[in-house]
């Protein structure tokens, strides 16, 4: 199982991938709209007639690989909820989900550096709690 730390840092990664496979999707779908129906009355050359189905089929699985990444990341947010601790919530969201540097974080949140620190210790703990309890209960 991966550390507290490793879990929530996956939304920064994620959020970078999902770009680029946003760019992906783009292509894929001009390459598939590219592949279409073409009408012409010029002869040509016989044609694979399954590569506009596989190019709607290739758009498809990289629409569902988005959407696994976007319940990955539904996942990670639905842990970080599950924190009481309103400061230890805040700390959470602010870091990993809105990706907010550390000194801006103690700013928002009126505490020094230090004390930020010792407030995301314990938010690690709490998380890795919350995972081990739903682990338990599946």
């Amino acid at each position: 199982m991966t550390t507290a730390k490793e879990y929530l840092s996956q939304p920064r990664r994620v959020d970078i991938k999902l770009k680029a496979m946003a760019e992906q999707l783009e292509r894929l779908k001009s390459a598939a709209e590219y592949v279409g129906v073409q009408y012409s009355d010029m002869p040509r050359p016989a044609r694979n007639i399954h590569r506009s189905e596989d190019a709607m089929v290739r758009v498809m699985d990289m629409e569902k690989r988005i959407d696994a990444e976007f319940i990955r990341l539904a996942e990670i947010s639905a842990t970080i909820e599950q924190v009481r601790d309103p400061l230890l919530y805040t700390l959470l969201v602010k870091r990993y989900l809105t990706g907010d540097a550390w000194q801006d974080i103690a700013d928002d949140m009126s505490v020094s550096i230090s004390h930020l620190y010792r407030l995301h210790n314990d938010a690690l703990d709490e998380i890795e709690n919350l995972r081990a309890n739903e682990s338990k209960g599946q």
